[in-house]
């Protein structure tokens, strides 16, 4: 996908060599800085929204790792499709923050509809806490989960905001989400010699080959269903009627037409 100047980077793919060849050129043209670290200087802040798999952010965080790159990565406490305290998340979640990445705090006001801004807070005072005792760290900084979907924009105190207006506005901020870029990074990117940017990529968008949304989606779904199936498979009786596993023993059922 190019951005808007024909002379600016190159084509973006969503793959991990498309990746470091960004974060290579990022890393060689700008001043970056963590959520937590900066100092409303003039840098780009690099922020990874984990909203599918923490396991699928090691990748993207091992190869930043590599080339020396700051990064914030925020994780969701109130996830549907995985669990901060499972073994194999928090492991994740635990390895990223082991290489020196900052972990904040994904957090979605939505998951509480009916409380006020000081319950928000202490839901989020809460959720911060689950995640630094995995991370090992304080929480210091908060992106709001799909704020342009519940119009919350909250700006929660004591945390840094991934939306405070000086780091958020069209000029400041470029996103990937739903796979789409409105903007040339390369040449977005640059813009940190007038003032800051925030860049945010999605771990869970980038894959070796590419893949579209369907075939990530689908990925997302078969490792839920295999989780699912390893931890109830100690069970005689699950492991008795679901042959010879959860997602085979699904795609049978659907094929003969009977309901999952």
């Amino acid at each position: 996908m190019t951005g808007p100047s024909a002379s600016a980077g190159p084509k973006w793919e969503f793959t991990y060599a498309g990746l470091r060849r960004f974060l290579s050129h990022l890393k060689a043209t700008a001043p970056m800085s963590t959520f937590s670290d900066w100092d409303g200087a003039n840098v780009v802040l690099l922020r990874h929204d984990v909203d599918a798999d923490p396991v699928r952010a090691v990748p993207v965080a091992r190869l930043e790792a590599e080339l020396g790159v700051p990064a914030t990565f925020f994780f969701m406490v109130s996830n549907p499709a995985y669990n901060v305290m499972s073994a194999v998340h928090r492991d994740a979640i635990a390895a990223i923050a082991g290489m020196g990445f900052e972990i904040g705090l994904h957090f979605d006001p939505s998951a509480y509809p009916d409380t006020g801004a000081s319950p928000v807070r202490a839901r989020a005072d809460a959720e911060a806490a689950v995640l630094a005792t995995i991370g090992g760290r304080p929480v210091r900084s908060i992106s709001i989960h799909n704020p342009s979907v519940h119009g919350r924009f909250d700006s929660i105190e004591g945390y840094r905001n991934a939306y405070d207006p000086r780091i958020f506005a069209p000029d400041r901020y470029a996103s990937d989400s739903r796979m789409i870029l409105r903007h040339d990074l390369y040449e977005f990117s640059q813009r940190v010699r007038e003032h800051p940017v925030q860049i945010l990529l999605h771990p869970f968008h980038f894959t070796d080959a590419g893949d579209e949304y369907s075939s990530l989606a689908c990925g997302l779904a078969l490792d839920v269903l295999r989780r699912v199936d390893g931890a109830f498979r100690v069970n005689g009786a699950w492991a008795e009627a679901v042959k010879p596993d959860l997602v085979e023993h699904l795609r049978r059922r659907l094929g003969e037409g009977k309901a999952p």
